[in-house]
């Protein structure tokens, strides 16, 4: 997913050009995702994260469509990083058609302990 906007960022982990998010220091840290799906009854929506590009998304949360709604969903972990580490967000969905993330979606992380 790409975001094209960040509400804090005092260490450059965002860049508009990228969907990443890339951690500057090594240590522990805490990611956290929310995705809001535009309204379909049809289908699964997931939440997927990566660490640096491995297509192994060691973090997954999947979710039944609402009916009538939109569907909220979010995900959260944490990754024991080296400097450099990029986590990605994934969002994923089987409606069988093209469906809007709503704003108000956001993806954070933060060093719990270097």
């Amino acid at each position: 997913m790409s975001f094209d906007a960040e509400d804090w960022d005092n260490a450059a982990m965002f860049s508009a050009t990228s969907s990443n998010i890339s951690l500057p220091v090594a240590g522990l840290w805490g990611f956290a995702a929310f995705g809001a799906f535009a309204s379909n009854a049809t289908g699964l929506r997931r939440l997927l994260v990566d660490v640096n590009s491995t297509g192994s998304y060691p973090t997954i949360n999947s979710r039944p469509a609402v009916s009538g709604d939109n569907t909220h969903i979010t995900v959260s972990g944490s990754h024991v990083a080296t400097a450099g580490d990029a986590l990605q967000l994934f969002a994923h969905q089987t409606s069988g058609g093209a469906l809007n993330l709503l704003a108000g979606s956001y993806f954070t992380a933060w060093l719990i302990e270097s």
